[in-house]
């Protein structure tokens, strides 16, 4: 599933709006370079003094990266060990597709980089110095840091010429695939994966993460993967939740607009459903 890494995006854009100036950001962008490869990068910040590739990763955890071995690794509270592609490389990827377009259009603006750690309980351990990496919480600090290294300014109709020029390249794939039902891993998911239990009106792990968004991140992959309908049964068993009153319960409060009575009672997910 892709709902953790979109949560992140969710996560970073609230940082946005503390950001002074003029800018243009572009969310989700995929693109194809000259050979055919493709290109999906999280956001593009284009102001008159530069543009920036930004990498999101919404991980918990202590992370370090290896740059000999070319490997992001995560150390979890328990002191188990995982290894992920490095986002430098990825990054920096990104970061020569977009230098190639602007120089392209003739236009001399200086093209950079930089990587995201969205979640609150990331501990950025030790990593190299080829592209910045830091908390969300440092956007809006990092983005001033770029404004005093990058002073000169290019027309506004040059701006406006890569932002069309970036729009006019931007080709969304169609992700839609068969899905299996049976494969679906169900329930609410903490930051690191695991299977949230529903206890007093939250829904808890034993990691000690705890709240309702995981109940959103959820029935958000729900609708994308199986309906935008849900019924009672359908939410106990994909959230396992033992009691059908305490399921009822959490329907109600989630204000759904609703079909049928009782047992053939069904309600339908908001589209938006992350933004409840």
């Amino acid at each position: 599933m892709v709902t953790i890494g979109y949560e992140g995006e969710k996560r970073v854009d609230r940082y946005w709006k503390e950001i002074a100036g003029e800018y243009v950001l572009f969310h989700n962008f995929e693109g194809m370079n000259d050979v055919g490869g493709s290109h999906q990068i999280d956001t593009i910040f284009l102001c008159p003094q530069f543009l920036l590739v930004l990498e999101i990763k919404n991980m918990t955890g202590n992370l370090t990266i290896d740059a000999d071995k070319h490997q992001l690794l995560r150390i979890r509270k328990t002191g188990e060990i995982d290894s992920f592609l490095n986002p430098i490389n990825q990054v920096m990827r990104h970061q020569q597709y977009m230098k190639r377009i602007v120089e392209r259009l003739g236009i001399q603006l200086p093209v950079c980089s930089g990587i995201i750690m969205a979640h609150q309980s990331a501990v950025i351990g030790d990593m190299p110095n080829d592209v910045p990496i830091f908390h969300v919480s440092g956007l809006a600090m990092f983005i001033q840091k770029m404004y005093q290294q990058h002073p000169r300014s290019i027309a506004p109709q040059h701006v406006e010429l890569i932002g069309e020029t970036l729009v006019t390249m931007h080709k969304p794939r169609d992700w839609t695939y068969p899905v299996e039902i049976g494969k679906v891993r169900k329930g609410a998911l903490c930051g690191e994966g695991h299977v949230m239990k529903y206890k007093s009106g939250k829904f808890v792990c034993f990691c000690g993460e705890k709240g309702v968004q995981p109940l959103y991140q959820g029935l958000h992959d729900y609708r994308l993967l199986i309906s935008e309908w849900i019924t009672n049964k359908d939410f106990r068993d994909f959230f396992m939740i033992d009691s059908s009153d305490k399921a009822n319960k959490l329907l109600r409060k989630l204000n759904f607009y609703y079909e049928g009575t009782n047992k053939g009672r069904r309600y339908l997910i908001p589209k938006e459903v992350w933004r409840i």
